[in-house]
């Protein structure tokens, strides 16, 4: 389905499945309260996909412990099922989102983020839970969720996507990976929230325990949810509802993001962080990947760590990014000059205005 796809070229993540599991007919997801045309509009196709299920490992070092063998390296494994093509309708048509069905490549980086969480200091790791309460928007097949809760560096971990396929298809991969005993219910689970429906946003904080008002998460965490089709509109209703979910102070935004043209999707991404309030970071990858591991492709994927602040604090931080030495978005301030620059040098044109003469 090449139209839609993040990368803006209709290539489609690759893969390595163990075995495929045939093609289905995605189910409409209920009425949206958001959208601005019903998505049972009679234009629309139904979408067909092709699912495969995949065995991912990520490696936390390239040597053994404690001279074992290869095998027994600190390690990842997540079964997970996911879409490997689909045809018909668009994955984003009538407002929406179904690429989430699909594996996309920041999800890796984010991932393997978790592990390192995980083996920095394993034992204090456990005993503290360093991401808390965490809750996950656009989960998709929900392999960021389901390494959270694996990975045991969670109290508790809710998944949440605002396509109901998207949301099956994760509660199926936490079964799959052994977390949907009754005992395991209470550490993950998976629902629907479309970003901006701050009554359900309320709603799934009363069902965590807490009083249903902000910051009844530690942790969001997020994978390759905005891309070059994510609007300045939604990107609001993306940190609206951040803001909402996220405790202040000391709640973290970590955000699994790819730059796919240029400099234009990470400008609105930071302008609108600026206008939420939120301090946009980056967490190096030389930081938690030891070199020699190798990862599945994962595009130039980057970890941002976004922190909310006072607005002026904010805004003059995000202001200072985008240089050429800056690790979250290097050159950004200099690509949107040289932008500009081509655009007022283009040749300008007088309009026709018709024959001088009268047509009398």
């Amino acid at each position: 389905n090449s139209k839609t796809s993040k990368t803006g070229t209709g290539s489609m993540p690759q893969s390595s499945p163990e075995d495929g599991d045939g093609e289905t007919t995605a189910t409409p997801p209920s009425p949206n309260p958001n959208n601005h045309r019903d998505i049972n509009d009679k234009d629309s196709d139904a979408l067909t996909v092709n699912y495969v299920t995949e065995k991912i490992t990520y490696h936390y070092s390239t040597t053994p412990r404690n001279g074992g063998t290869s095998d027994e390296r600190e390690h990842l494994a997540i079964q997970i099922k996911y879409a490997s093509t689909t045809r018909g309708r668009n994955l984003i048509e009538n407002n929406v989102d179904s690429t989430g069905l699909l594996l996309w490549p920041a999800s890796h980086l984010l991932c393997h983020y978790l592990l390192h969480l995980h083996n920095a200091d394993t034992a204090a790791t456990k005993r503290r839970r360093v991401l808390g309460r965490t809750i996950e928007l656009g989960c998709g097949c929900g392999i960021v969720g389901i390494a959270a809760a694996l990975t045991e560096i969670s109290s508790r971990v809710v998944c949440t996507d605002g396509d109901c396929d998207a949301v099956a298809l994760c509660q199926e991969n936490i079964a799959v990976n052994g977390l949907s005993s009754a005992e395991k219910k209470e550490v993950i689970s998976a629902r629907r929230l479309q970003w901006g429906d701050a009554a359900k946003a309320t709603q799934i904080m009363h069902e965590m325990g807490g009083c249903g008002e902000e910051g009844s998460f530690d942790t969001v965490i997020a994978a390759d949810i905005v891309y070059p089709a994510t609007s300045e509109y939604v990107l609001k209703l993306l940190f609206r509802t951040v803001r909402q979910l996220l405790r202040h102070p000391g709640g973290k935004f970590l955000l699994s993001f790819i730059s796919r043209d240029g400099h234009r999707t990470p400008l609105r991404l930071l302008d609108a962080a600026t206008e939420g309030g939120f301090c946009v970071g980056c967490i190096p990858e030389k930081e938690f990947v030891p070199e020699g591991v190798e990862l599945p492709p994962v595009m130039g994927a980057k970890v941002l760590l976004l922190t909310r602040g006072d607005v002026k604090d904010v805004r003059t931080a995000n202001e200072n990014l985008g240089g050429e030495d800056c690790e979250v978005f290097p050159g950004l301030r200099a690509a949107v000059v040289r932008a500009l620059e081509e655009s007022s040098e283009e040749e300008w044109e007088a309009p026709f205005l018709g024959d001088d003469e009268d047509d009398d």
